[in-house]
């Protein structure tokens, strides 16, 4: 069955942000389609009590305002709409310690877009997972 979330633009050259979930935490999260990977905030999951202790790896990310370090985990539980990832591996960037005031904590990028069958529906501004 197909999930149709809407997708929040604020202003007309906004960039599009959708709600996404771990653990009851709700997180909005800027939907990049040019990103390779999605990478999240840490200072919003240490505040939500996530464990970053042990990163898998890390890795330099050339982003819009410069090159950023990121460090890999593992996150279970991740919510998109209705439908359950069950396990993802994400990157982390101190989003204060690079400069980034931001009012979204992360993006969604290409590694978790690739997973399912989507549809943007820029004019309506939704976004359809089948």
């Amino acid at each position: 069955m197909a999930q149709i979330q809407n997708l929040e633009l604020d202003k007309e050259d906004s960039v599009f942000t959708v709600n996404c979930w771990y653990k009851n935490h709700q997180a909005r999260l800027i939907l990049d389609t040019g990103a390779t990977q999605s990478i999240i905030d840490k200072n919003f999951l240490i505040i939500i009590g996530y464990d970053l202790s042990m990163p898998l790896d890390s890795k330099e990310f050339e982003t819009a305002g410069g090159i950023i370090i990121a460090e890999s985990h593992i996150k279970h539980d991740f919510k998109l709409c209705d439908m359950y990832f069950e396990e993802i591996t994400f990157f982390t960037c101190d989003f204060l310690g690079f400069g980034l005031m931001t009012d979204f904590e992360g993006t969604l990028g290409l590694d978790l877009l690739k997973r399912k069958k989507i549809l943007l529906d820029f004019p309506e501004n939704k976004l359809t997972i089948i």
